[in-house]
């Protein structure tokens, strides 16, 4: 089991810990939930030595994001334009969404190719089309980017096919619903984190607020006045699919901005190092989804 260290000072008297606490040697001390109620309690704790957690119960709890706003710097332009299938494998990206008619869920599907004026070819994702969803006739909400824009349209399923592999042709409207945004995709949130890292050799814990998230990095406010002097700096944080699945994120970042708001409050500028394919890609799913669920 991976354990991080934290600093004795995280501990916080009378309430409630919200991580279990092991000792080096890797041993259960005190459980999750429980609470230290003296002073004297926590200097015995801090007599072990180092206090190690879990960096999955350091993790905070889900908390709901805020959508992205129609006036702010990820504004958003909508407007029509014309589907021109011949230049649509060269500027749209491989990736589209899904979503069935009446359903909140979106599946994630790669675009294979289109027939001129006709059909927009798909693959089919897995766990689609188990309830017969995929017949002719299915209904689709279709969402397509491109790096800086969304296209929505409706489609209905023409034909599906098993060879060479599960994939489907849909139906192509001569017009999309076409979202431009300003800039790279990156989402208004209001996301728990978790930051911890270590300063001159003690292990140090903050908790923050993620206020905007892209694949790359995030936004983040907190009180703490010196991320930008932390040692293998990591945040964790989670947020919920369209599926109802949760991603649980931990991973290493490093300050790229910093600037004083109202208060002792900091807003940092991160940027996310050392992700693992699958882990940017569920990423950019979920800030997708989120974008998507605002406009």
């Amino acid at each position: 089991m991976e354990l991080l260290e934290i600093p004795v000072s995280a501990i916080k008297i009378g309430e409630p810990l919200p991580y279990s606490i092991y000792d080096p040697a890797g041993q259960l001390m005190l459980a999750k939930g429980l609470a230290v109620t003296s002073e004297a309690q926590r200097e015995k704790i801090a007599q072990w030595g180092r206090q190690l957690a879990s960096p999955i119960e350091l993790t905070p709890p889900l908390e709901a994001h805020a959508p992205t706003s129609a006036d702010g710097a990820n504004a958003a332009r909508v407007g029509e334009v014309r589907i021109r299938s011949g230049q649509l494998l060269k500027k749209w990206a491989k990736t589209v969404l899904l979503q069935p008619a009446g359903s909140a869920r979106r599946f994630e599907a790669e675009l294979l190719g289109a027939i001129d004026g006709r059909s927009l070819i798909v693959s089919r994702p897995g766990g689609l089309g188990d309830d017969g969803g995929c017949a002719p006739g299915s209904r689709f909400d279709v969402n397509v980017f491109n790096g800086v824009a969304i296209h929505q349209f409706p489609a209905s399923v023409l034909c599906a096919y098993e060879a060479p592999v599960p994939h489907l042709h849909l139906s192509l409207p001569p017009v999309a619903r076409e979202i431009r945004l300003r800039r790279h995709l990156r989402v208004e949130t209001a996301i728990a984190a978790t930051l911890y890292g270590r300063l001159h050799g003690r292990a140090q814990l903050s908790q923050g607020r993620i206020v905007d998230l892209s694949v790359s990095g995030a936004g983040i406010e907190t009180d703490y006045p010196a991320l930008e002097s932390f040692e293998e700096l990591r945040i964790g944080f989670k947020f919920a699919l369209d599926d109802g699945q949760s991603l649980a994120c931990n991973v290493r970042a490093a300050v790229r901005r910093k600037s004083q708001l109202a208060g002792v409050t900091l807003r940092y500028g991160l940027a996310f190092a050392e992700l693992t394919p699958s882990l940017a890609n569920m990423l950019r799913i979920g800030v997708l989804e989120m974008l998507l669920r605002g406009l």
